[in-house]
């Protein structure tokens, strides 16, 4: 969406949309830290599903950084961790999983 001038400068745009995006340390982080996060869960799905199923689980590229019972609960420890949930992927622990065929 186009939206009308604020009025506001540049610098203050740039600042908010900064803050929006986790701030100039999210921009620091290694854009692969998601892409290990994807590959140590594929790893570990198994074994967490088995301890933890029926669960969510947050992984981030060094290991499970949260798991809880809920996508909220999840996500709220992952963030009071101080870790940038962007660089984690959540997913929830299906012992049944359906199995598509494409």
């Amino acid at each position: 969406m186009i939206e009308k001038p604020s009025g506001r400068s540049s610098e203050d745009e740039l600042e908010e949309l900064l803050a929006h995006l986790g701030g100039t340390e999210a921009l620091r982080d290694d854009p692969n830290d998601f892409r290990k996060a994807v590959n140590r869960l594929r790893t570990e799905r198994d074994l967490l599903t088995e301890k933890h199923p029926e669960r969510w689980v947050s992984m981030g590229k060094d290991g499970v950084v949260s798991i809880g019972d809920s996508i909220e609960e999840v996500v709220t420890a992952t963030e009071a961790k101080g870790v940038n949930t962007g660089n984690v992927i959540v997913e929830y622990l299906d012992p049944n999983p359906e199995r598509l065929i494409l």
